[in-house]
């Protein structure tokens, strides 16, 4: 075994706010917490809220208005 943690980012962003939850109690009880932190380079929550901020972001930039000319963007 050459790794401690096999959760990567990305199953972290697959992973609901309540398994995340779950993930960080279980870290913290089992005093792996802090180095569960440096191998992922931050903090569960973060990884998850980083992404959904992206998400938001990116679909944001997707959308795309059409002039009617009524000044109602469609």
């Amino acid at each position: 075994m050459d790794r401690l943690f096999d959760t990567t980012k990305e199953d972290i962003i697959k992973m609901s706010w309540d398994e995340i939850q779950e993930l960080m109690s279980m870290m913290i009880r089992n005093g792996f917490y802090k180095e569960f932190v440096n191998y992922l380079g931050k903090p569960p929550h973060v990884i998850k809220h980083d992404y959904f901020i992206e998400e938001m972001n990116r679909k944001k930039e997707e959308i795309t208005y059409v002039n009617t000319g009524h000044g109602i963007p469609l």
